[in-house]
């Protein structure tokens, strides 16, 4: 069972990243990503009613800012995507889990309990304690950033890779976070979470053309089961089973470069290689 929603997660996001750079140039990104937020969220609230889960507001509020983050994120992807090559945007947007990572390593051990008001929560900080493969996967994500920076003419990766990798290590964070104060509500996380992304978005609806909505459809879809297969793989995993789901689902990296270079025609440049390497390696690492 842990298995087979594994590799559907990995399916899932591996044809997202390529179905968003298919259609970079056929829909207007802010738009595509709004309808299918719209989707999401319906199929979000659904399973929220459907769970039976109660309303928590310091959830819904961390929950938000994992969506609202991840919409904006997700806009910034869809427009780097127009002019650069899904192999290295992915690569390199894709680094947020070693980057919140390295936020999480660097938080003080005083920061693990924050208190508002009445309520209490737990930051998931480690400070003092990295590990040798911490270090090692910084390094290489370092090493990959600037390898990726460095990659010229047509391949050249633009600003709004960047904005996307930041606002996903803010979303990564806030993800974590609720992770390790409500990880039992769900359906709680899948309906706000998306929903954070249509209320910023709401002015695009009148806006939003038929095939918008079509594809955005599919997105949605597409997106609410690629991450209920991955939220519900990693709850089902024990701790012997769990470092090798997180692996896994971080194949989407190499998968997706290798698709991408026949099916987009894009150039096969060794700092390319390099860079797309260093990345997944740097994945692969933290999760061990």
């Amino acid at each position: 069972m842990v298995f087979g929603l594994t590799a559907l997660a990995v399916v899932a996001y591996s044809g997202l990243s390529l179905l968003f750079k298919a259609l970079a140039s056929r829909t207007r990104p802010a738009q595509m990503v709004y309808a299918s937020s719209v989707i999401a969220t319906i199929c979000g609230l659904i399973y929220f009613i459907a769970s039976g889960e109660s309303w928590s507001w310091p959830a819904a509020i961390l929950a938000f800012l994992a969506g609202v983050t991840f919409y904006f994120a997700t806009i910034a992807r869809a427009k780097a995507l127009e002019h650069s090559p899904a192999s290295l945007v992915f690569a390199i947007s894709n680094l947020d889990l070693v980057i919140a990572g390295v936020v999480i390593l660097l938080l003080p051990a005083a920061w693990n309990a924050l208190q508002f008001g009445s309520v209490t929560i737990n930051l998931p900080s480690q400070a003092g304690n990295p590990t040798i493969g911490n270090v090692l996967a910084c390094i290489l994500t370092a090493i990959a950033v600037l390898i990726g920076a460095q990659v010229k003419g047509s391949e050249t990766l633009s600003k709004a890779t960047y904005v996307c990798l930041g606002l996903l290590v803010i979303s990564s964070f806030a993800a974590v976070t609720y992770a390790r104060n409500f990880g039992a509500q769900i359906g709680l996380l899948m309906f706000v979470d998306f929903a954070a992304g249509v209320i910023p978005g709401l002015h695009l609806t009148p806006q939003v053309r038929r095939h918008e909505w079509g594809w955005g459809a599919v997105v949605g879809l597409v997106t609410f089961g690629g991450f209920i297969a991955m939220m519900h793989a990693q709850a089902l995993s024990d701790a012997a089973t769990l470092p090798f789901v997180l692996l896994a689902i971080n194949l989407k990296t190499p998968i997706t470069a290798i698709i991408a270079v026949p099916l987009f025609r894009e150039q096969l440049t060794a700092r390319k290689i390099i860079a797309v390497s260093l990345a997944t390696l740097a994945l692969f690492i933290w999760q061990i």
